[in-house]
């Protein structure tokens, strides 16, 4: 799955994605990917994010769990030995890997750590501003992008408005109509409206 249909998943649409009927009717129901970590503490910091261990909990400094990796889209500011824990009334959840090579040059494969909402949302007010929250986390995640990429042919910051403003309209109106959009169709949409990306954007 592309990094930017995954993350403005995460993002904006938490708790409804498995459960349009609830969001439709907007009771409050517990999203399920939430997983029970309190807090991630960072020990290496990396060009795209950092990998940090799971504290047992958000007071102790004792954080000799799982590793994960922490992308740049949910803490731009790493330095070692950072807590991280997630916003009020959101999770930690874990939705794809991250590969790479640890210092004995062995390849090692770890949860990629992301904020959730705890629950779908309440109101229609509610769900619009997750989308828009998504929309603008999205936005930042294809500057950053941009910048770590080499020879990125084209203006960022609109191709980056483009490609945010036609997820929302996209997968808003698939879901309004309780219709099925695939990543491969989205993919289509955003090259349509916005142009081809570098290969690193997975369009």
């Amino acid at each position: 799955m592309s990094k930017f249909i995954m993350l403005f998943a995460i993002l904006s649409l938490a708790g409804c994605v498995n459960q349009i009927e609830s969001c439709s009717e907007y009771k409050p129901v517990y999203n399920e990917d939430c997983e029970d970590i309190k807090a991630v503490k960072v020990f290496q910091t990396l060009n795209d994010g950092a990998l940090a261990s799971v504290c047992n909990s958000s007071y102790s400094d004792i954080c000799m769990g799982a590793t994960v990796f922490v992308p740049k889209s949910l803490d731009k500011t790493m330095w070692d030995d950072k807590k991280i824990t997630p916003p009020q009334g959101k999770c930690f959840v874990f939705n794809d890997v991250y590969k790479y090579t640890s210092k004995d040059d062995r390849n090692r494969t770890v949860p990629i750590a992301s904020f959730a909402y705890k629950y779908s949302p309440e109101s229609e007010d509610e769900l619009i501003e997750r989308m828009m929250e998504g929309r603008d986390k999205l936005y930042d995640a294809c500057i950053e992008e941009f910048k770590s990429t080499k020879n990125a042919k084209g203006d960022a910051q609109t191709k980056c408005k483009c490609l945010a403003d036609t997820m929302v309209v996209k997968v808003t109106s698939a879901k309004a109509s309780n219709e099925d959009i695939s990543e491969q169709d989205l993919n289509k949409e955003i090259i349509k409206e916005c142009g081809t990306f570098p290969k690193s954007f997975g369009f």
